[in-house]
């Protein structure tokens, strides 16, 4: 397999290559092109894109044809390298038009008589063009200009059974989309009306490639896809799906399969799951903020019924906005490990959760911050330290296609876990002097602090895991980027500011940094209309608002831990230590600072 390394998402870095026995795991072997092959990829005049290997016994060479463009994409040629062993020291030929026609995404296809043929988008006029490549593999022999017109792009051939397949899809820049078949007797000439395969955006992915794997119980055929933009393209991905090809009746189609297993010998897959989940059996749903039962039966129990047929919809009859949530009672205390959001099964794409929030509490009133957050990905699966909870929160902060709505055909939790910590670096710049180290920033009202976490680094320190992340903290504070900051701070905006880093093993990292301001003192707590709290600093006492004399409230530390529980018109404050407070009356939830003196 060869891959773009696309850490630098518009420098050309490298393309690698890998090796696997099974599809599975994937041993790295080596960068096969690198900056030292020519001047153009040593001055970043060019990136690669789509790399397609293939071998010619003729010659006793391994071909590479790939996308040779420009950071502006205006190039549009395509490049070829060789080598004589796999693994070797590939040798750049040259960049060109293949028989003068602009040339982007592509792949490659030898047929079953041993001829080769390269096919590409031609933005001019938005054709597939077919080329029939010479004995060598080193240029294109002819060109056929197939679905002109159609702005098709992604496309990739595989025959079974003398009929020849065509996948693709639209061109939406980096967004996703539904992918397309066609099928034909010959490869120049008699296609199909294109058909659709998949769900809208198939899965997450755009096609890439076709894996034929001839076994003692056929030939079988395994979609593999460009994972883009998860969430961005230096942590894209590759997913690979079964494909049910019926020659009798020239269809397609690809099922969603979580994870599966091949055996290598039969060419056939099994499903595979070797998670322990928490039974549903004794959940309940305590509150949603929106579902749709008027104009259809949508209900939020639907999330947790074990039925992937059936769905929960966040309102679209009345105008519900994000954040939507859900709570839910799970019954019994569980220790809880991971979590699995599993979008609707049909092809429409209303709803599919893109940024989420997970809380998990043992009372369903203290919630604390989440145990995971970020970008989630197709039926996504997730791990977490363990954590014991008898409720759940799930809560969705946007969708795929940018709407208003979210959706869920089953929200599930995990008690097994191999979750490995690889950690986060703290790193922060107050009002622009400079970045630092650490997990707690002193500031005064006013001043201005970016966030600047990094992921560390992977095995033996050589390799970062590259993934998403997200930040929770006061005042409602949330953000899906690394680079967070919060402008004009505010003493309600003091506190544990929380970022997470969903890393591409699926495990969620996490680091906690301290906001604090050694000048504020307990009068600095933010009013607002509808606050509770009047401190009065020179008797170290907090006034409880029109209160009367036996009014409950609860104070936590910033651990979440109850410090002081009583009754009154006020709060004695004298015998808590410097730090952040939360005070829960009427279950509202109110926060104040300590000062270490009010002198």
């Amino acid at each position: 397999m060869l891959g773009e390394d696309r850490s630098d998402t518009y420098t050309f870095e490298g393309v690698n290559l890998y090796a696997s026995t099974d599809l599975m795991n994937w041993e790295f072997k080596k960068t096969i092109i690198d900056e030292a092959i020519n001047s153009d990829l040593t001055n970043h005049l060019r990136i690669t894109e789509r790399p397609c290997l293939i071998y010619n016994a003729l010659t006793n060479k391994f071909v590479v044809w790939l996308k040779y463009q420009n950071s502006s994409y205006t190039n549009n040629k395509m490049a070829i390298f060789h080598s004589t062993t796999i693994d070797g020291d590939y040798v750049y030929d040259r960049e060109f038009f293949p028989k003068g026609y602009d040339s982007n995404d592509c792949s490659m296809f030898i047929d079953t008589d041993g001829k080769a043929y390269f096919i590409s988008t031609n933005k001019a006029n938005g054709s597939l063009n077919l080329y029939a490549l010479t004995s060598d593999y080193l240029d294109a022999a002819d060109a056929t200009v197939l679905f002109a017109g159609e702005h098709k792009e992604a496309p990739v051939i595989f025959k079974k059974d003398n009929l020849y397949y065509m996948l693709c899809s639209t061109k939406t820049g980096w967004d996703l989309n539904q992918m397309r078949y066609s099928t034909s007797t010959s490869l120049k000439s008699g296609w199909s009306a294109w058909k659709l395969v998949g769900n809208g955006i198939t899965y997450d992915s755009q096609p890439s490639d076709v894996i034929t794997i001839i076994g003692t119980s056929g030939t079988h055929h395994y979609y593999v896809g460009d994972r883009w933009k998860d969430p961005d393209l230096p942590e894209s991905k590759i997913i690979i799906l079964p494909l049910n090809v019926n020659t009798t009746n020239k269809t397609l189609s690809m099922p969603y399969v979580h994870e599966f297993k091949i055996d290598m010998t039969t060419g056939t897959w099994t499903p595979f799951d070797d998670n322990s989940y928490v039974p549903q059996n004794n959940w309940s749903l305590v509150s949603t903020s929106s579902e749709e039962s008027i104009s259809g039966n949508y209900p939020a129990t639907n999330a947790f019924d074990n039925n992937l047929n059936t769905i929960w919809h966040s309102a679209y009859s009345v105008a519900d906005t994000f954040p939507h949530e859900l709570i839910i009672n799970l019954g019994s205390n569980y220790n809880v490990s991971g979590f699995m959001y599993i979008p609707p099964q049909d092809t429409s794409l209303n709803g599919i959760v893109e940024d989420f929030q997970l809380f998990l509490s043992s009372d369903g009133i203290n919630w604390g911050a989440p145990v995971a957050s970020g970008n989630l990905g197709y039926w996504s699966e997730i791990y977490f330290p363990q954590t014991t909870a008898h409720y759940m929160k799930f809560v969705a902060k946007n969708d795929v296609q940018g709407s208003r709505y979210a959706a869920a055909a089953e929200l599930r939790l995990m008690t097994n876990s191999d979750y490995e910590s690889s950690g986060i670096n703290s790193y922060y710049n107050v009002d622009n002097t400079g970045w630092k180290t650490g997990t707690q920033a002193d500031v005064n009202v006013g001043n201005t602090i970016q966030f600047g976490p990094q992921a560390k680094y992977g095995v033996s320190g050589q390799t970062p895991y590259y993934g998403s992340y997200s930040w929770y903290g006061p005042d409602n504070f949330y953000a899906n980027t690394r680079g967070a900051g919060v402008n004009n701070i505010q003493a309600n905006q003091l506190g544990e500011y929380t970022v997470y880093y969903l890393d591409d093993r699926f495990f969620m990292q996490k680091q906690v940094v301290n906001i604090i301001s050694s000048t504020l003192s307990i009068e600095d707590i933010s009013l607002n209309k509808k606050s509770y709290l009047y401190p009065n600093p020179a008797i170290d006492i907090v006034n409880i608002h029109n209160s009367y004399a036996n009014t409950p409230y609860v104070i936590y530390d910033s651990y979440g831990k109850i410090v002081l529980k009583d009754k009154g018109t006020f709060i004695n404050v004298s015998k808590l230590t410097a730090g952040y407070y939360t005070v829960l009356i009427d279950n509202k939830a109110y926060k104040f600072i300590k000062k270490i003196s009010f002198l």
